[in-house]
């Protein structure tokens, strides 16, 4: 027994002399090392620092722009100055092609806002597309995608309306609140396309999936007058 442990002590003698000449003969390349390690870590720390103090800002400037459009009166008739209003519009473009993120969005869809009021179709449908094409995704998007639909049927694109809402439909069905709404659309849509088949099959849809929704009623009564008229 004694013999083992003198075996041992010598075996941990015997490393900790290796490590000893080990660090002695490496303490230069250890210490760039380390250095490089610490380094990197504390560029990295002070980059995200930046970018979380840049992404705070952005979201301040785009919160900013919110409270300058109610201030401005587009939604009051008549209140709005076309001088301030174009400048307005010019800054929140500007603003919104430059960034990405949340700040980017929040702006896209204020700025198919502002076209929305002023009946600016082409310009709404526009800023609620890109809106829904910033990534990363938000819950935003499918809110954008619908719009954008609603802005291509002002239009009388149809077909475009469809595309965006099955896109919604498609991608969005189980995390988008309004996804009744949007089905229901869908429906009413494809009756403007005289697709009875279609529509029938979109308010079947919606009454199977959200019969607690106030959209299954109104469905329910589109395949009765749709299946009496075929």
């Amino acid at each position: 027994m004694a013999r083992n442990e003198k075996s041992a002590e010598y075996e941990t003698m015997d490393f900790t002399g290796r490590l000893a000449d080990f660090l002695q003969n490496n303490r230069r390349r250890i210490i760039i090392t380390g250095s490089l390690i610490i380094g990197v870590f504390i560029i990295g720390i002070a980059g995200y620092v930046v970018w979380e103090r840049i992404t705070s800002a952005n979201i301040r400037t785009a919160e900013e722009f919110y409270e300058q459009y109610f201030d401005m009166g587009f939604e009051r008739p008549g209140a709005v100055d076309e001088e301030k209003t174009a400048e307005y519009i010019k800054a929140l473009r500007e603003f919104a092609e430059k960034k990405s993120g949340y700040a980017a969005v929040r702006v896209w869809t204020l700025l198919g806002r502002v076209y929305q009021t002023r009946k600016e179709w082409v310009l709404a449908e526009e800023a609620w597309s890109r809106a829904a094409a910033v990534k990363p995704a938000s819950y935003i998007t499918p809110v954008s995608l619908f719009n954008a639909a609603a802005a291509a049927e002002e239009q009388g694109d149809i077909a475009r309306a469809i595309e965006l809402l099955r896109k919604v439909d498609t991608e969005y069905a189980d995390s988008f609140p309004g996804i009744a709404r949007n089905v229901f659309s869908l429906g009413r849509l494809y009756e403007k396309q005289q697709d009875t088949e279609e529509a029938i099959s979109a308010y079947r849809r919606l009454v199977e999936n959200w019969p607690s929704s106030s959209w299954a009623n109104l469905a329910n009564g589109r395949i009765i007058a749709l299946s009496i008229n075929r």
